[in-house]
């Protein structure tokens, strides 16, 4: 395809004004407080010379806050630059979704395929998370392994600097949040799958069982690794979601391995290693890298346990669990809909039977009836449990078709096919153990790819429905989810209306009227009470106290729970007394639920209180209605009198 012809130019164009349009039109609009003040107050933090993991506890891998720091010093220290940031990331991610779904479809299908990938992502919840470059650098991976198939020629492989280009950007999205390594197995599993139809199978040698032992013992492991990760919070859906995907691909390169009787073992381990040596030492660059600048410092076992060893607090305090099993009865219309070319090569000349307007009319006005009604919360939450399952039945239509089709394991579409399955099921593990409705976005598009690629399979695939399904896709994105409550996405429609600014110069947002309200007073007041920089003390789980107040925060910690000795109070509460006495605190603001870490412990409130008598108490006003203290800033008058009358 020529990329600069007019039949292909216009439609991508379009696609990037329309994404362009609406993200800019999102880019300012809602918050959730404790991720604006971590990624504000880290990326602050670098500013200030602090190093992720060193000087502070950093939730993520780093190399984000020095990125965010980089974005703040070159558009000033507000939230609403990070956000441009992402709107260029999306717009990549525009781009990319575009020329994937091109070697599926048409170019104006392949258009509305990438808007809908858009409208998905950022839209819902604009802040800039790392889940989001996760997503960026995986689609950039998988277009750049597609691009390794097309290099490939009659006489040679592809390109191995495609696949060192794939390492690399797999290193930088690991090093942005560890959860980039999802994508990383991902490409080992189609390398393992690339190799079956490697042009040294065609050659006439004696096999041997070496490297069937091999492939089999490292698949084995997968799927315990697989295994072990789910166990954390083994339930049924869980099993279906995060272990069956990957289970089946295992399983499916296995069965297509013990069809192949005609290479060596020597020649098969040659072929894999030429595979996987550009693709590992591209990956290794950037991690090594990385390990080196922490190695400078003295600071590997840091960077070890805020990498590998803080994040498993998070399994044990921040979780949210799948819909019932009951939900899945609400996949049933995809699943006809994705296979529909398959099973109708029974029905006759099927393809213009399930393409003609007779069909297509009354499917588009139920989409539309559908789409009219998806306010109600019932069908709101049908048309998410229809979405939640595309990943397993992606890759169990996938993984069958393969099978059926031995072929197709030397021809461009199974292999695409097997990509993008793959890289659906591992990106989504992205949802595990918090499954919100947002973390199904930070994988959507690529969920949306991958359905496309299997549903397309098939010579007799009714390409207007699926047209229409993705416009029904899109519309429901910009009607109902982009401009529903971020909290709420994936089981009810709540509209939100963001038009009110808070008067803070760190965060340049527009939100709801309670929050900038509350969030206005709380930092006046703390601003009145301190000086610009002065440490001041912020529990539970509000980093955005200190960021948005201008504020030193004189702990590791954003959020409590990562504290070592948060759930011995016989060490916390003298560790925290002596805290406020040598840093000399002036303020401190008691946030009175933490969204991870719960509720304030009274007994050091009590403490707190004894110390710093004068308190005022915030709340959040909605409808009229005051709610129970959301925020308390307590202070005292001289940080002298006050260590008297403790010495006394």
């Amino acid at each position: 395809m020529n990329a600069w012809s007019p039949t292909e130019r216009w439609p991508f164009a379009a696609a990037l004004l329309f994404s362009l349009i609406h993200l800019i039109s999102y880019a300012d609009k809602g918050w959730i407080p404790h991720d604006e003040g971590l990624l504000g107050q880290s990326a602050v933090r670098v500013l200030q010379g602090e190093w992720p993991h060193i000087d502070f506890d950093d939730p993520y891998t780093g190399l984000q806050a020095f990125w965010h720091a980089t974005v703040m010093q070159l558009l000033g220290e507000r939230s609403l630059s990070l956000r441009w940031a992402i709107v260029g990331a999306m717009l990549i991610v525009t781009a990319l979704a575009y020329g994937i779904a091109r070697h599926c479809v048409r170019p104006w299908m392949a258009s509305v395929v990438a808007v809908t990938c858009m409208a998905w992502t950022t839209p819902n919840y604009f802040a800039a998370m790392p889940s989001w470059y996760n997503l960026l650098f995986s689609l950039i991976g998988t277009w750049l392994l597609i691009r390794y198939q097309h290099s490939a020629t009659k006489a040679s492989e592809g390109k191995a600097w495609y696949l060192w280009c794939v390492g690399l950007t797999t290193g930088v999205s690991v090093l942005f949040k560890v959860t980039g390594v999802y994508f990383l197995a991902a490409a080992l599993l189609f390398l393992v799958y690339r190799e079956q139809g490697g042009k040294h199978h065609q050659e006439r040698q004696q096999a041997s069982p070496g490297y069937r032992v091999f492939v089999i013992a490292c698949l084995s492991c997968f799927v315990l690794v697989l295994s072990l990760l789910v166990r954390r919070r083994l339930t049924l859906m869980d099993g279906i979601h995060f272990w069956l995907p990957g289970t089946v691909l295992a399983i499916t390169i296995g069965c297509l391995d013990a069809r192949l009787t005609s290479a060596s073992s020597r020649n098969r381990f040659r072929a894999l290693f030429r595979l996987l040596l550009p693709l590992l030492s591209g990956f290794c660059i950037p991690v090594l890298l990385f390990m080196a600048a922490y190695a400078s410092r003295n600071a590997l076992p840091a960077l070890f346990h805020g990498v590998v060893v803080l994040p498993q607090r998070r399994f044990e305090w921040a979780g949210f669990d799948l819909p019932s099993v009951h939900s899945l009865r609400a996949a049933l219309p995809g699943l006809l809909l994705m296979s529909l070319g398959w099973w109708s090569q029974w029905l006759g000349d099927s393809r213009k039977l399930l393409n003609s307007l007779g069909l297509i009319t009354p499917a588009g006005l139920i989409g539309l009836l559908l789409l009219g009604v998806a306010g109600q919360e019932s069908i709101y939450r049908l048309a998410w449990d229809g979405l939640r399952p595309l990943v397993p039945v992606s890759v169990i239509l996938g993984c069958v078709y393969l099978i059926k089709g031995p072929r197709l394991l030397r021809a461009r579409r199974g292999q695409t096919v097997f990509l993008l399955i793959s890289v659906s099921a591992m990106t989504s593990l992205i949802q595990f153990p918090y499954s919100a409705g947002v973390y199904f976005c930070y994988a959507a598009p690529l969920v949306f790819l991958a359905a496309l690629a299997v549903a397309r399979g098939s010579a007799a695939t009714p390409g207007r429905l699926q047209f229409f399904g993705f416009v029904f896709l899109l519309m429901f994105a910009l009607v109902w989810t982009n401009r529903g409550h971020v909290r709420r996405l994936g089981t009810q429609y709540v509209p939100v209306s963001n038009q009110w600014s808070l008067d803070t110069a760190r965060l340049g947002l527009l939100t709801t009227e309670s929050q900038a309200s509350l969030y206005s007073d709380v930092v006046a007041k703390v601003r009145s009470l301190s000086d610009d920089n002065e440490a001041i003390y912020a529990s539970t789980d509000c980093p955005e106290i200190s960021y948005l107040a201008g504020r030193r925060n004189p702990t590791r910690t954003f959020y409590d729970f990562f504290e070592d000795d948060f759930l011995d109070p016989e060490r916390r509460h003298p560790r925290i007394e002596s805290l406020l006495r040598e840093e000399r605190i002036r303020v401190v603001v008691l946030h009175w639920q933490g969204e991870f870490s719960g509720g304030i412990d009274f007994e050091l409130a009590g403490k707190i209180a004894a110390t710093f008598p004068n308190v005022e108490h915030f709340s959040r006003v909605e409808n009229g209605r005051r709610s129970e203290p959301v925020f308390s800033v307590a202070w005292r008058n001289s940080i002298e009198s006050t260590s008297e009358a403790e010495r006394d």
